[in-house]
């Protein structure tokens, strides 16, 4: 079975609200966010501000399947911020970018790290190929994938 999710752009869906709204239109069960919201860090989000989130996400049947994670990796205490809340929220996987690495080995000791961090709380960790970085190649994705093993998934974009 396939699951379809949404990544509402922000000029068409800047609130949470929206972006569940715009879900319920399509159709799709399954919402994708970045880690911004409303111009807040998910990860400095009061406990009532989730608990309203969650709410919205049980009143509307969705989910969220991914959150784009927009810090450095290598920043623990913001990506464990953005854990707790994600987890809250019922997420099921965070992204996360190797712009700040020059090497998929670099890359990889972070990435291990932080997936065992998201293990925990019942998240995938997930990495996404893109041209302009060094996860360019499908070559480059097996290679992080080999370093990290199954800690990490990888997302293939073939329009990147």
């Amino acid at each position: 079975m396939y699951k379809f999710s949404i990544a509402p752009p922000e000029h068409l869906a800047p609130g949470f609200e929206d972006k569940l709204i715009l879900c319920e239109k399509t159709r799709c069960a399954y919402v994708e966010i970045s880690d911004i919201i409303e111009n807040t860090f998910l990860g400095d989000m009061d406990g009532d501000t989730i608990e309203t989130m969650r709410n919205l996400l049980i009143d509307y049947g969705k989910t969220v399947s991914l959150i784009t994670y927009t810090g450095k990796l290598s920043d623990r205490e913001r990506f464990r911020a953005l854990l707790r809340n994600a987890h809250l929220l019922g997420t099921k996987a965070i992204k996360v970018s190797c712009e700040e690495y020059d090497t998929v080995e670099n890359a990889a000791a972070d990435i291990t790290e932080c997936a065992l961090d998201a293990k925990c709380y019942g998240i995938r960790l997930c990495a996404e190929n893109k041209h302009d970085s060094i996860l360019s190649s499908n070559g480059d994705m097996e290679q992080l994938v080999k370093c990290a093993g199954d800690n990490v998934c990888s997302i293939f974009n073939p329009l990147s």
